[in-house]
Order: C-alpha cells, then structure tokens, then sequence
C-alpha cells in the first residue's frame, strides 16, 4: 500500500452485540481506533468511555475493550 498504508477491519456489530449494546457500535469503533493507531492508552480511553456514559457503562467499556484488542491483535483473554 502507499506509504505504508494498511487495510484492516474488525467486526464492531457483532462486538456491541456481544456485550449487550445492539446494533451502537461507536465504543467498539473507538476501541479499534485507539488499537489501530496507539494513540491512547487502553486504560486511559476506557476510563474516558466510563465517565461519558450515564447508562450501560460496562458494556460500553467493554465494547472498547474488545475493539482496542482485536485491532491491536491482543489474544482474547490477555492484556
């Protein structure tokens, strides 16, 4: 890819699914960013997505969990 570009994608739908949200994707989208590009720290962002959010914490946080892992290509149960 030109200048060192990659393509890669994750499966938000099916992550907000998983951990009770729906079809809301934008924490798991977050996560994967975050994962993708190393610019914010896991702990720092999911305490961020904590004190945005007035209902459904911990599924909003593990939404961004999940995505920052997947993206970041952390082994399921580690980190």
């Amino acid at each position: 890819h030109p200048l060192g570009a990659q393509v890669r994608t994750i499966d938000a739908g099916a992550i907000a699914e998983r951990v009770g949200l729906g079809s809301i994707v934008s924490t798991a989208m977050l996560g994967a960013f975050a994962g993708a590009t190393g610019l914010v720290a896991l702990d720092d962002l999911v305490t961020v997505v904590d004190e945005g959010r007035q209902v459904k914490k911990s599924e909003n946080a593990r939404a961004c969990t999940l995505g920052y892992r997947e993206m970041a290509g952390v082994p399921a149960g580690q980190g």
